[in-house]
């Protein structure tokens, strides 16, 4: 199947050049087309003959001397010096040898364990199947959590968000929109209507056509990409060749004077050359190889206690010549769990204990658990944070266990409810949902509106900077002609953002009038309910890691999409 641009075609015209239809394959049909397009998955590089991983210790410019120089040797008759540097050769060689077969075996073993399923449309009907059993023209379920098993036109989505940054590196999850017709050069980052192999679903539902599947995906292409780069040298072989050019230089030298004065001295040819090329041999250090070998072995051991795989022995030692590392912040120095740690609602300051998603702690002022129905403004925005919210946080009765899903800061925030004493789902079910307005980063917000017995309930969580922009006074608010200066609301914020907070901004607007379908555009007249601050807690060992490095004169770069004040 040639390449197409998926992105700049809809839905139907997808399925007619895929061969099938938006209600997916049949059962035979799919065998038909894993017969003709192979299993999809991107194929490895062959493994390498066991006679390659033996040559390959012996191809450095310092062990090209000692070979010339154990010929040289044995040419001479001096089998002693001839057999010793034979044993050198043999088992600097074993010992690399022995190192790379084994962690050859154990990457390939690695890769084995790794097995995903998907889920497809077959024969009229939903069934779980083997992601390498995918083809062009499946229908392909996605859900939060999910990874993408292969290239997709998307046909359908529900407020689905996929992190690309696997290909992209945008950190954010990205929005998709299956009703979207891109043009033809739309760039990979700006596909909202394709959904990549690799990628991860965060939140919403989806469903796609497969377009690509192996090496005819995005990843299989950037695969295939890395495949021509040549190997880079470590430092150390650098050196190496460097040492070794040196030392056959200054042998060369050596000789070459030896001879000049032997035969100024008129000494016969034969003794000269004898006493130049034993002095050329002895100069050459026998051991240093193997003691190099030994010294990367020992290191590559204690790596693997560590868990860390080391194919080629050189690699340990380029670890050792890093001077910079850049991190991503989310998932890899944190936790990737946000946690509310601080509500601000007016002049009422909230702590709240417990780490991560669990709702395992309290909310709590002057160190005294808080009532939320007497904290009315508090109860507000717990409320309104919870009803603006696309996450799901639930309790597996049976195993006493918590399971979640959708966006880490919709989580937190129910978590947050939970801990104040608030059932987000019984909240829910008492506020019918009318309209939503997802966040997206361009919006920097987003919105709910709700009908309830008494009227609409219109709630808003986002930047505070945005959010207060919608407001005309803080609640309670009796309208514009209440005093409202949104610098002054704001002020709180940048110190909180020193602190290393993530700050919400949390607003609602309460209408008599039942709320109608389509009334939910730019939000307008809000009364600010206070402001959500939460961290993400960092792994455990990170700061001692991260001090680890600056003993050893390693510079670490956090690499972070957070304002500046918070990644600061």
């Amino acid at each position: 199947m040639k390449p197409t641009d998926w992105h700049a075609l809809d839905p139907e015209e997808s399925a007619a050049r895929l061969g099938t239809s938006l209600s997916g394959l049949r059962e035979e049909e799919a065998s038909a087309r894993l017969e003709r397009f192979g299993p999809n998955k991107i194929q490895p590089p062959k493994p390498t003959p066991h006679w390659q991983i033996a040559l390959r210790q012996f191809q450095s410019p310092l062990i090209y001397v000692l070979l010339l120089a154990g010929a040289i040797a044995a040419l001479l008759g001096e089998l002693a010096d001839s057999g010793f540097i034979a044993a050198v050769l043999v088992v600097n060689a074993t010992i690399g040898f022995v190192n790379e077969f084994r962690a050859d075996r154990a990457v390939r073993s690695l890769s084995r364990l790794v097995s995903s399923h998907a889920r497809v449309h077959r024969d009229g009907r939903v069934v779980d199947v083997d992601t390498v059993d995918l083809v062009p023209g499946d229908l392909l379920l996605l859900e939060g959590g999910v990874r993408v098993g292969a290239d997709m036109r998307l046909v359908e989505t529900r407020s689905l968000h996929i992190d690309e940054s696997l290909l992209s590196g945008e950190s954010l999850a990205i929005e998709k929109h299956a009703d979207a017709v891109l043009e033809p050069d739309t760039a990979l980052a700006e596909r909202v209507n394709m959904a990549f192999a690799g990628s991860l679903a965060t939140s919403g539902r989806g469903l796609g056509l497969v377009t690509g599947t192996g090496a005819q995906t995005e990843l299989g292409a950037i695969a295939a990409q890395l495949q021509d780069v040549p190997p880079e040298t470590a430092p150390l072989q650098r050196r190496m060749e460097r040492f070794a050019r040196r030392l056959g230089a200054a042998a060369a030298v050596l000789c070459a004077v030896l001879v000049g004065l032997g035969l100024a001295r008129s000494q016969p040819l034969e003794e000269v050359l004898l006493g130049a090329i034993a002095l050329a041999v002895s100069a050459i250090p026998e051991g240093l190889p193997v003691a190099l070998t030994v010294a990367l072995a020992v290191a590559v051991s204690r790596m693997a206690r560590r868990g860390v795989v080391v194919r080629h022995l050189p690699a340990v030692e380029a670890l050792g010549s890093c001077g910079v590392i850049a991190t991503d912040k989310t998932g890899t120095l944190t936790r990737n769990q946000l946690t509310v740690e601080r509500v601000l609602a007016g002049s009422l300051h909230v702590d709240v204990t417990g780490v991560g998603y669990q709702p395992e702690g309290e909310v709590l002022h002057h160190r005294r658990p808080v009532l939320l129905p007497e904290e009315q403004r508090l109860f507000r925005l717990t409320r309104a944070a919870c009803l603006a919210n696309e996450g799901s946080l639930t309790c597996r009765e049976e195993a006493r266990t918590w399971e979640w899903s959708g966006d880490p800061t919709d989580v937190a925030l129910l978590a947050f409810g939970i801990k104040a004493g608030l059932d987000p789902v019984t909240l829910i079910e008492n506020h019918e949902l009318i309209a939503a307005l997802p966040f997206e980063s361009e919006r920097r917000y987003a919105a709910t509106l709700h009908r309830r017995e008494s009227g609409g309930l219109l709630c808003v969580k986002g930047a505070p900077e945005q959010v207060i922009a919608m407001c005309n006074g803080e609640y309670p608010c009796d309208g514009p002609a209440a005093p409202w200066d949104p610098k002054a609301a704001l002020a709180p914020v940048e110190a909180l953002m020193r602190r290393g907070y993530r700050v919400l901004a949390i607003a609602e607007a309460e209408t008599t009038s039942p709320p109608r379908p389509g009334a939910l555009s730019e939000p307008t007249g809000l009364s600010l309910l206070g402001f959500v601050c939460m961290t993400d807690p960092p792994r455990p060992g990170v700061s001692e890691a991260v001090a680890s490095c600056h003993r050893a004169g390693i510079r670490v770069i956090m690499v972070t999409g957070d304002h500046a004040a918070t990644a600061l």
